[in-house]
Formats: C-alpha cells, sequence, structure tokens
C-alpha cells in the first residue's frame, strides 16, 4: 500500500494535480485575499510548463496546419477546387498572424498581469490624492484595453478606437454648442438689462450704439 501510494503521489505531481488542487486540498485557507494568493501563486508556477506547451505544440502545430489550409486553398481562389480558407485581405497581407488561446487556463494565465494593475492604478489613485499631476501618468483608455483582453471581455462588448474618436467628437461638439447657446443668452439678458435702464430720452442700449431717442449720437 506505501509503494502504491507513493506511485500515486508521483503521477500526481508529474501532472501537477497538487497545483490544481492547491486551494481545495487545503483547510488551513481562510481569507479571500489568501485564497487569491495562492491561485496567482497556482498560476505563476504553471507558467513555464503553458508556455513550454504553446511553444514546443500547439505553436507548430498551428502555423503547419494553417499553412497547409493555405496552400489548399490557393486552388480554389483562382476558381479550380474548394475554398478551404477565405481568401485573405490586402489589409493582412505580409503580417504575422498571432494565435490567441481562449481555454479556461490560458485565461486565467492572463488574469495574473489584472492584479498588478489593478493594484498599480489604485495606489496611484491614492498618490493622486496627494499630488493630481500624476494621474498624466495613466494611459486610460490602453489601461481598459489590456485589462479587458486579459478578462477575456468579448471584442463586441468594446468599442474601436475609431468608435470611441467619433463619440468623443461628438461630445466635443456639443459641449461647444451648449457654451454658445449660454453665451448668446447671457448677451440677450445683458441686452435687455441695458434697455430697461432710463437714461433721458433713451437707455444705455441705444445710447451705446448711438441712436437715442432724444439725446443725438455719443
Amino acid at each position: 500500500m506505501q509503494d502504491i501510494q507513493a506511485t500515486e503521489e508521483r503521477i500526481n505531481r508529474a501532472f501537477y494535480v497538487d497545483l490544481f488542487l492547491m486551494i481545495s486540498q487545503q483547510d488551513d485557507v481562510r481569507t479571500a485575499t489568501e485564497i487569491a494568493a495562492r491561485q496567482e501563486e497556482k498560476l505563476l508556477q504553471l507558467g513555464p510548463v503553458l508556455e513550454s506547451l504553446h511553444d514546443e505544440l500547439l505553436d507548430p502545430l498551428i502555423d503547419r496546419t494553417f499553412a497547409k489550409l493555405m496552400r489548399l486553398s490557393e486552388r480554389g481562389w483562382r476558381g479550380d477546387g474548394p475554398e478551404l480558407l477565405p481568401e485573405p485581405p490586402e489589409e493582412i497581407a505580409g503580417q504575422e498572424i498571432k494565435v490567441d488561446y481562449i481555454s479556461v487556463l490560458a485565461q486565467a494565465q492572463r488574469m495574473v498581469s489584472t492584479g498588478a494593475m489593478e493594484r498599480w492604478v489604485g495606489f496611484t489613485g491614492m498618490v493622486a490624492q496627494m499630488k493630481p499631476e500624476v494621474l498624466d501618468k495613466i494611459d486610460g483608455d490602453n489601461v481598459v484595453e489590456i485589462m479587458a483582453e486579459d478578462l477575456g471581455v468579448p471584442a463586441k462588448a468594446v468599442r474601436s478606437d475609431e468608435e470611441v474618436a467619433q463619440q468623443r467628437e461628438a461630445q466635443a461638439q456639443q459641449a461647444q454648442a451648449q457654451q454658445n447657446m449660454m453665451a448668446m443668452q447671457g448677451m440677450v439678458q445683458a441686452a435687455q438689462g441695458l434697455s430697461d435702464v432710463d437714461t433721458t430720452g433713451g437707455n444705455a442700449l441705444t445710447d451705446i450704439v448711438g441712436i437715442g431717442g432724444g439725446g443725438g449720437p455719443a
């Protein structure tokens, strides 16, 4: 029985069972902070394993499969055979295609960086209470985009840079129009106030423009 147990432990270590079940196998975990720390430690230890799996197995396999499908599809693009893949647009000609892995484990691995991002933004916010100019160090658009990518947020939920630029331009135009309207209202109110002031036959407004009722040009 001891020999069987030792063999089982070696198998579990070989398949990283102790890392995947790090939290459930330990009864002394009490707080959410400790659970998050252990989860981050587990993912950091699994990092080299995932990188080796991606670099040595999955990336070459995907590259070879994609290249073969491209070669077989070229005949279909010329009208001589089936199109296994659609013809790529000219915009990506000559560019390297990067594969993003979307498995649960790959997403969890990317989430390790979100903790550092949250701590950095939170710390910067604390410093900004004493020194507001440090907020200039934060590129808000890029921070939001990186967090969305690391958290696995669907691309449809994130506006593109072009859409954001159009929206901000529309907002700036609307704000400018409101400022112009407020300025016009102020001028109208000032003109009404001047017209209500009696200045011997005319009023302040007519005196300013030089057409007073009985006083002649100023």
